[in-house]
């Protein structure tokens, strides 16, 4: 009887040991990463010769942070072409995201040629709108006033 009791005690000792060394050997269970289900951070807008692509920096943000656009216009075109963009602003934003700053600029809009090959580039940071409820929500980021070109990308309000 003492015997099988010490059995007992060995038993739920290697037991316990080994389930001990399990859980340091295995990978810890994590949730799902709050990125793994974030939509893409590039979009494209075409024309017959132009290309918008827009590039976040994140598509998963929290109210009030602040994320880096990055919208270059190519002219794939075999001539130039005339485009008109605010030198300033660089980029216009419809959504929840809003320029986080203004900029002082004499220049203003600008009509000016795209050689072929060649890109206009606009960099800018935008802010969450703080207290934007938690969901999805469509961002137009259009870069030139003429000819007309945007492009769209759906983010992901709040962490989760």
């Amino acid at each position: 009887m003492q015997r099988d009791r010490a059995n007992v005690r060995v038993t739920r000792r290697l037991s316990a040991i080994v389930l001990c060394a399990a859980a340091c050997v295995a990978p810890p269970a994590s949730p799902t990463s709050p990125r793994d289900d974030a939509p893409p951070a590039v979009a494209r807008s075409t024309t017959a010769t132009l290309t918008q692509t827009v590039r976040l920096s994140s598509t998963r943000i929290a109210p009030g942070e602040i994320v880096t656009i990055r919208s270059v216009v190519v002219n794939r075109g075999a001539s130039a072409i005339e485009v008109t963009h605010d030198a300033c602003a660089e980029i216009e934003l419809s959504g929840v995201l809003k320029l986080a700053s203004q900029r002082v600029c004499v220049v203003g809009i600008l009509t000016r040629p795209i050689a072929p090959g060649d890109s206009l580039v606009a960099n800018r940071e935008a802010r969450l709108e703080p207290g934007t409820a938690p969901g999805r929500y469509a961002v137009r980021v259009q870069q030139l006033i003429k000819p007309p070109l945007a492009a769209t990308l759906e983010i992901v309000a709040g962490r989760g």
